[in-house]
Formats: C-alpha cells, structure tokens, sequence
C-alpha cells in the first residue's frame, strides 16, 4: 500500500514496469489483503493511464484483475475496476454505452452511502470524457 500511495512519483512507464513485476510476483496470492493491494494498484495504473491518454497494454491490467474471484472483501475494488475498464472501453471506442455502466457504478456507490467517493468518480469522469 505504501507503493500504491507513492505511485505519482514515477513516470507511467516506470508504473507499468513495477507494476507488471508485483503482478508476476503475487498473482497467484490468495490473502485478499494482497488481492485488494494489487488492485489498488492496478486502478491506479488506469487512472494515470487516463489522465495521460496511454491506452498501450490496458487489456494486460484489466485481465489480470478480472481473473481475481470477486466475493464481499475485495467488491468494492472490483465495482471500481469496472467503472475505470467501462470508461477506457468509453475513451478507446467512443462507445457511449459504455458511460451507462459508468453512470450505474456511480449511482450503486452513491446508494451503497459513499457519496463523497461517487462524486469523485464523476467530477473524474466528467474532466477526462
């Protein structure tokens, strides 16, 4: 976690490059405390990704987190996950559907009484769209 919070330090492609060594190295970890980290990780890899318009090797991330079983601990971070894959499918396609499902995360984390979060997500949805 102190990695993921010291992230904005390095460049993207120096992100990508430890990022792909800790996947490597703990992919097949089952402590959800591990699972919850690397995904934390990953999503912030998508953000920057975002941010910087670098769209290279997303499928990579993407299908590393989606191979991680979803249960109650780590649901949060998946439901996250999947607003930032929805908006990279938005932002590589053009595809307006996709914001629907970016929309509808919002909305369930506003109603699941995290607001604050679900406005986050907007005001960043809303900056990059």
């Amino acid at each position: 976690m102190l990695y993921c919070n010291s992230m904005r330090f390095y460049s993207l492609s120096d992100n990508k490059t430890i990022v792909k060594r800790l996947i490597e190295q703990y992919k097949n970890d089952e402590s959800k405390i591990v699972q919850k980290s690397l995904i934390s990780i990953v999503i912030n890899i998508l953000i920057f990704s975002i941010e910087e318009n670098d769209f290279k090797n997303m499928d990579y991330y993407i299908s590393f987190v989606n191979n991680i079983p979803t249960n109650p601990d780590i649901f949060f971070y998946k439901n996250i996950m999947e607003f930032f894959t929805y908006f990279i499918q938005y932002k590589n396609k053009k595809d307006k559907s996709a914001l629907k499902y970016c929309n509808l995360i919002i909305k369930n984390i506003s109603i699941a009484g995290m607001s604050k979060y679900a406005k986050e997500l907007l005001e960043f949805k809303n900056k990059y769209q």
